[in-house]
């Protein structure tokens, strides 16, 4: 579960780098479309913290404790958006996997609900990238 919060933390921040980085004719689109991928990350974040840590009477990790997790996690700083979108979606398809993976692992039916619900968000942002910035 320290994996999918980093994953979920460097798919935040990598998105917010984006949003930085945007520029050009189609600054405006990518700035609102990185907005879009982060958004309700936090939710997903706080949610894993409250159900799998807090709820089972463990501490969630401390802030610095999953930064520098997610670290190994955040694309280098792309050259061009073209390559930023790239490196998104396979960040984001790397979380899906491991989400694949985590709901063998945990058999509680309250724990997979979430877990699909945070597979099934990335899974439409995932799409909204290849639709958007790498099908044409």
């Amino acid at each position: 579960m320290d994996t999918l919060l980093a994953m979920l933390y460097a798919i935040k921040f990598f998105s917010k780098d984006l949003h930085y980085l945007a520029s050009g004719d189609n600054f405006y689109i990518d700035h609102k479309f990185c907005d879009e991928i982060a958004d309700g990350l936090d939710e997903f974040i706080d949610q894993i913290n409250e159900k799998m840590y807090l709820g089972n009477e463990h501490d969630a990790l401390y802030s610095k404790e999953i930064v520098s997790k997610s670290m190994g996690f955040i694309p280098p700083k792309p050259t061009n958006m073209t390559l930023g979108w790239q490196n998104l979606y396979f960040l984001l398809r790397d979380t899906i996997e491991l989400i694949n993976t985590l709901e063998d692992e945990y058999p509680s039916a309250q724990l997979n609900a979430l877990l699909d619900n945070i597979a099934d968000d990335l899974q439409g942002k995932k799409g909204l990238i290849w639709r958007r910035k790498m099908a044409s």
